[in-house]
């Protein structure tokens, strides 16, 4: 695992410069052991992001303090207050009723929480997210959450693409969630700076459209 993340910052590090950007990296933890995820804290890596809220629940406490957690999985009414007590982050926000509910649950915990908003910018039915055409729903979720969501620090957005191994199909679909910040960073004077894009199988392309934050996961850990 050592030799892996090595190998995955050096790659990492010659992609950003050859773009001129700086993505940070996320090491994905889900599914893998407590003592997986302290071999990489020991090797440098304090940033961690998990999918799924009980497993997470069961890691976080034991594991050191000053990791930061993201939350990148599907999101349920019912687990929203776990993850706003357990995690610094989170990816997957695309509803006013969730931003609502973790907004209340970060007052009655008195703590502030990071989010992204999640887009579908492949128009693809089974996935998650506000899809990319519908620029009215993601306007008004961010125009809900910057009025009436203090609690939330709106950040940016984040996407999940199908993994087809065609590069430039990736590069088009990470330009257009890019192109979707700068919109709505014009229209609603905002300086949102944060695109969660890119996985163990896209990351190159993710990179050259400008990633600032990657979530890798089985590049770091081996196969599941």
């Amino acid at each position: 695992m050592r030799q892996n993340l090595s190998k995955l910052q050096q790659r990492i590090e010659s992609l950003a410069i050859k773009n001129s950007t700086k993505p940070k990296l996320l090491a994905v933890s889900k599914k893998q052991s407590i003592e997986a995820v302290r071999v990489i804290y020991d090797a440098g890596i304090r940033v961690f992001a998990e999918s799924f809220v009980q497993e997470a629940i069961d890691k976080i406490p034991v594991l050191p303090k000053d990791i930061t957690w993201h939350y990148i999985g599907r999101l349920q009414s019912n687990k929203l207050k776990k993850i706003a007590q357990y995690f610094d982050w989170l990816h997957t926000l695309s509803s006013i009723e969730h931003a609502q509910k973790l907004q209340r649950h970060c007052v009655e915990l008195d703590k502030a929480m990071q989010v992204l908003i999640q887009i579908n910018v492949d128009l693809e039915p089974q996935k998650s997210g506000i899809m990319l055409n519908d620029s009215d729903a993601i306007e008004y979720l961010v125009d809900y959450i910057v009025k009436y969501c203090p609690n939330l620090k709106l950040q940016g957005f984040m996407c999940m693409l199908e993994d087809t191994g065609e590069y430039d199909k990736e590069l088009a679909s990470f330009h257009r969630l890019a192109q979707c910040k700068d919109k709505i960073n014009q229209k609603f004077k905002l300086n949102l700076q944060e695109l969660s894009m890119g996985m163990s199988g896209d990351m190159p392309a993710a990179i050259a459209a400008g990633s600032t934050m990657l979530r890798i996961g089985s590049t770091i850990f081996g196969a599941r």
